[in-house]
């Protein structure tokens, strides 16, 4: 798993890398043509004219992100896997050790309880924990190789828009980490009441209905089951809900960077390609940043 997160890592790079060549070529050809570090290459391919550096430009940027895009899937496809799987593991643990207490154990525990850990809070280490660790050590790595390729093409530029989305991610962490401490315990706390509601009325069903407490039971279910749905959603809101700021943000920024560079720089022809380069860098970058703040307020709910 680790080799696949360094080889999507570098994947990404690579891709990165080949946008600034590929819209080289678009804009000016000559400019490659008259490379020092280029005119080798071209030399040993024999390359005669435009047309033919623009397809194998085109072709290296087009084999580079495809590359890159079944390496990630490859990585999710594997690292969800892993993580389920050690999580079957955690759950017959849990099982096992569970039938083999003694009686005195089964007096004193709640079943609701037994039941909730080797289920529901079972599968909420993987999906709380396991998962997210995953994901954090691997948007981490990839994360690292493309400030690296970025920080390559325009050092100043890159440097300030990571401390600035990754200060506005802090902040927000900051002031939402209690918020999350305290929905987990909701859930927690409410899962286990909402199994018990289910076994009690259940298994005394012949009481229940010939009581007709149904409803009882029911306005029960219901205000723990709200309580912990609730508590869900309310985490899943803040895990989410930085990204479509930090975006529009991002989108902002690339279009001042763009209209100082083509307004002070050297014309559109010099800075479409770092353009080209911190888009598609932008388009990884803040995805990666929101999986790591979406992990750890997982993790923290």
């Amino acid at each position: 798993l680790l080799g696949l997160m360094l080889c999507a890592s570098i994947s990404e790079v690579v891709s990165i890398g080949a946008i600034v060549p590929f819209l080289t070529v678009i804009v000016s050809p000559e400019i490659l043509f008259e490379h020092a570090k280029a005119r080798p290459f071209i030399e040993f391919l024999e390359i005669k004219n435009p047309a033919d550096l623009l397809l194998l430009f085109t072709i290296i940027f087009a084999g580079a992100v495809l590359l890159s895009g079944f390496l990630r899937l490859s990585l999710l496809w594997t690292q969800t896997r892993i993580g389920h799987l050690i999580g079957a593991d955690f759950s017959l643990k849990i099982y096992r050790q569970t039938l083999y207490q003694p009686f005195d154990f089964h007096g004193t525990r709640s079943s609701s309880e037994v039941i909730s850990g080797i289920t529901v809070k079972a599968h909420s280490v993987v999906g709380g924990t396991l998962i997210p660790v995953l994901t954090i050590i691997s948007s981490f790595l990839i994360l690292s190789t493309i400030i690296i390729a970025l920080i390559l093409v325009e050092p100043l530029v890159t440097l300030f828009l990571l401390g600035f989305f990754g200060s506005l991610y802090l902040m927000i962490g900051f002031y939402s980490r209690k918020k999350l401490t305290r929905f987990g315990q909701i859930s927690n706390a409410e899962t286990s009441v909402v199994i018990q509601s289910v076994q009690d009325s259940l298994g005394g069903m012949r009481e229940v209905i010939i009581d007709g407490t149904q409803e009882t039971f029911c306005k029960l279910y219901r205000e723990s089951d709200l309580k912990l749905r609730l508590a869900f959603a309310n985490i899943q809101i803040i895990a989410g809900f930085p990204r479509f700021i930090i975006e529009a943000l991002g989108l902002a920024f690339i279009a001042f960077f763009a209209y100082n560079m083509a307004v002070y720089g050297n014309g559109l022809a010099a800075i479409l390609p770092v353009l080209g380069a911190f888009a598609l860098g932008a388009q990884r970058l803040l995805p990666l940043i929101q999986n790591l703040y979406n992990a750890w307020s997982t993790m923290r709910g």
